[in-house]
């Protein structure tokens, strides 16, 4: 029985020695964040625009985006999108389109929910040292 725990100790010892040193080691992604401060009594209009086809399932299916979440915070009555791309370049290729080219022209119904139109549409792009605990 000594043996084997032995055994077992040196092997989670062996596996402890191939992770990298710091596990929490700042790293290059993508990462895109959005917020949506929602004007008084838009909420449902801009979940249900968020949740059609031509919403968040046509940005989570454009060339680049590995993956999307969405929080929503009802005190400050503001939607956080975080997003996880490719590159930023690409999230620039797809805001351009989302601008110009998107015939459904979700972007510009959003702006009609937003406090300020456009004042209450942030994007933080270019962010760096990302940190996973």
């Amino acid at each position: 029985m000594k043996k084997l725990l032995l055994f077992l100790f040196t092997i989670t010892l062996i596996g402890c020695e191939q992770v990298p040193e710091s596990k929490n080691e700042a790293k290059d992604k993508s990462f895109i964040v959005v917020t949506l401060k929602i004007s008084k009594g838009n909420q449902q209009a801009v979940f249900d625009l968020l949740d059609s086809e031509m919403g968040l399932p046509t940005t989570k299916a454009y060339d680049g985006c590995l993956s999307l979440e969405t929080i929503y915070n009802p005190s400050s009555n503001t939607i956080v999108i975080v997003e996880e791309w490719e590159t930023y370049e690409k999230y620039g290729d797809y805001l351009k389109w989302r601008e110009e080219e998107d015939t459904s022209k979700a972007l510009a119904s959003l702006l009609d929910f937003l406090e300020g139109g456009i004042d209450g549409f942030t994007v933080y792009t270019d962010n760096k040292r990302y940190k996973s605990y």
